[in-house]
């Protein structure tokens, strides 16, 4: 029996069928996944292409909509537009509501004051058309905001923000309207950190670079739009998901022509690549376990080396053999994306969570989840209190870049394009990026010492080095910064500084009584940094 939609009262019978077929009984132990139920499927490796539901715009200048209203419909639906901008409408707000097209949205600002001007922004209804709420447009400026979210977007982009502008010429608002559209992006970002933003419109004399530089927007229009002028632009951050501009002739007599901005047809999606990076993991236990072998080191096998060089090569031979007894090498796997404050203990956490959920208990399973949580939020803590901080007086650029990578904002790719060769082969672009380098100076002759002129220089004794001055220096070595490439972290150096004193002030000594500087005190790890989002030799 059971109940039925009538009521709860109200019951029928239900018949039953008996039969021979033997169905086999399943059984499930409790906190373990049934492999009897799991399919292997297999990964394709190849390299996919797929297409999103980008819009396809239209921008222009038309000096009037009403007169070429008609024009305007056909074009839109010929072309298959999906945003149509247009400034200079020259609209009312009695006349906005007789242009419509069917299937589309209008958003529109008019004047009030005087004839003329106005924006317009014409949507298809499948994109999910809505005003801004939260931006407040001054009454002296022309410009409209509008959020789209379409079916089908790339990952990094959860909703694009579409503002259609018009800066009248010498209209003394080009100050305000700067600062209204980087504030406005500002908060929108703060909202929405991935979302896509495109402001265009006719811009006339303004200049948009302030816009581009604060709100991290690249100008695509590079065709003039106007006699030999670009006065219609286009500021986005989706320039990477969209074809070159494509300019026609105008609507009817519009003076400024058509701007069309179609999407790509489809994208090579980005293969999911890890790096393998070589990690020295310093505990405390081993850190006070290495304390104690430091502390008995007599360092004799350094005082008996014949020369620098050798008592360099012993020294570094006995700290290596120490770190990797108490402190080995570990390797790990990090993807380009990944934040900095997911350290691999986090991601240690995560895996063994993932084991818990089909293996483990749940008790222990919900145990790691929440260290997971309270392991990231204290690591995001640290992360700003200690090298993030201190930037906002020091180096507010630093501080910003680090504030909008702690906001979701995805880290910009530094590296350097090397055509035909392997991005992943680090050693082979080194050594590119090397050669072309030096090869600025291979004209020039080596300089002859000999030519070099020869002064007097009264003799000074050799200057004495003291363990407790080079202690002092070793305290002063920054725990966070990487290490060179030796290996020696510059966290045990400061924390070992007096144990490391002693047999460094007999290199120093020796190295200045012979003139000679170590093989290891001449190498460095020399990093190049783009200027460029995308930079190639």
């Amino acid at each position: 029996m059971r109940g039925r939609r009538a009521g709860a009262h109200k019951i029928r019978r239900i018949d039953t069928r008996i039969s021979n077929r033997h169905v086999p009984v399943l059984t499930k132990t409790k906190g373990t996944a049934d492999h009897r139920n799991l399919v292997q499927v297999g990964r394709d490796l190849k390299p996919c292409r797929v297409s999103y539901n980008l819009p396809h715009f239209f921008m222009s200048n038309l000096r009037s909509m009403t007169n070429k209203f008609d024009e305007l419909e056909v074009f839109l639906r010929d072309n298959d537009i999906d945003v149509c901008a247009v400034t200079e409408s020259w609209l009312t707000s009695d006349t906005v509501e007789y242009l419509s097209v069917q299937g589309y949205s209008h958003f529109s600002k008019c004047r009030t004051r005087r004839r003329g001007g106005g924006v317009s922004l014409i949507i298809k209804d499948e994109l999910n058309p809505s005003p801004v709420i939260g931006i407040a447009v001054p009454d002296e400026l022309e410009i409209t905001w509008v959020q789209i979210r379409p079916r089908r977007l790339p990952r990094e982009i959860s909703s694009i923000y579409i503002a259609v502008v018009y800066s009248p010429p010498n209209s003394g608002t080009d100050e305000q309207l700067i600062d209204h559209i980087v504030q406005s992006v500002d908060n929108l970002r703060s909202i929405h950190p991935s979302c896509g933003l495109i402001v265009l419109g006719d811009f006339n004399q303004l200049n948009t670079d302030d816009i581009c530089v604060n709100c991290s927007l690249r100008q695509v229009v590079d065709k003039p739009t106007r006699l030999d002028a670009i006065l219609d632009k286009i500021l986005t951050n989706l320039s990477d998901y969209y074809r070159e501009v494509v300019v026609t002739s105008p609507l009817g007599s519009s003076d400024h022509n058509v701007v069309t901005w179609i999407p790509k047809d489809v994208f090579p999606r980005k293969p999911n690549v890890t790096r393998k990076r070589i990690l020295r993991p310093i505990r405390d236990s081993d850190a006070r376990c290495f304390g104690r072998w430091i502390s008995d080191q007599s360092w004799s096998n350094v005082h008996d080396a014949p020369d620098t060089q050798a008592k360099c090569d012993e020294f570094y031979s006995i700290l290596q053999q120490g770190l990797e007894t108490f402190f080995p090498l570990k390797t790990v796997r990090v993807h380009p994306r990944d934040k900095p404050w997911i350290t691999p203990e986090v991601k240690s956490l995560i895996n063994k969570r993932q084991r818990l959920f089909v293996n483990g208990p749940p008790s222990e399973w919900r145990a790691c989840r929440n260290k997971i949580c309270r392991s990231i939020r204290r690591a995001k803590q640290e992360f700003y209190h200690d090298p993030v901080a201190k930037l906002k007086n020091d180096d507010p650029a630093s501080w910003y870049k680090h504030i909008k990578l702690m906001t979701s904002h995805h880290r910009s790719d530094e590296s350097i394009f090397v055509p035909e060769v392997d991005q992943s082969q680090f050693d082979v672009v080194a050594e590119y990026i090397n050669a072309h380098f030096t090869d600025v100076s291979s004209g020039i002759p080596p300089l002859d010492p000999s030519k070099l002129p020869s002064r007097g220089i009264p003799y000074k004794p050799l200057p004495r080095v003291e363990p407790w001055d080079v202690m002092r220096e070793l305290q002063k070595v920054t725990p966070g910064k990487s290490s060179g490439p030796d290996g020696i972290s510059a966290r045990l150096i400061k924390m070992f500084a007096t144990e490391l004193s002693s047999p460094l002030s007999h290199i120093l000594n020796c190295s200045y009584s012979e003139c000679i500087v170590p093989i290891q005190w001449k190498q460095a790890i020399v990093v190049s940094i783009s200027k460029r989002e995308t930079c190639q030799i």
